[in-house]
């Protein structure tokens, strides 16, 4: 679920699950998640498993640049990411930027590296299980 709330998720989803520290990847998130919804997601899912830092924001932005094509729209946009960069936003930490960008690359070419195989890996045993007690 890329709109995964922060700190909702299921810790068996098949795989190692994301920490509940993390998000999904949209800038809009669910809120007020019920406690019997199952949100399953794995560790290393560039959809799923999103730090709120400044890696996390340049993720955002290339989701919206591939979902929507869009570079210049909300605060998470690849614009706004490369203005902060480049130190022309208010308040935006240079260092924590840089930083922020290369991890997310790391992150990205690691995913790609695994063959997306922490997204491509989900168990709906789980799920099926879950729907037919209930």
């Amino acid at each position: 679920n890329p709109m995964r709330q922060r700190g909702m998720v299921w810790p068996d989803a098949g795989g190692p699950p994301s920490p509940t520290t993390n998000q999904g990847v949209t800038e809009t998130l669910l809120s007020d998640t019920p406690s019997w919804w199952r949100e399953y997601a794995h560790r290393g899912d560039l959809y799923t498993d999103v730090p709120p830092d400044e890696s996390g924001e340049n993720r955002t932005a290339i989701w919206k640049l591939i979902r929507d094509g869009s570079i210049i729209k909300g605060p998470d946009s690849l614009l706004n990411q490369l203005l902060e960069l480049g130190g022309f936003v208010k308040d935006s930490d240079q260092i924590s930027e840089v930083t922020g960008m290369f991890k997310a690359m790391v992150d990205a070419l690691t995913f790609f590296g695994q063959q997306t195989q922490p997204h491509t890996s989900y168990s709906t045993a789980e799920a099926i299980d879950y729907l037919r007690a209930a």
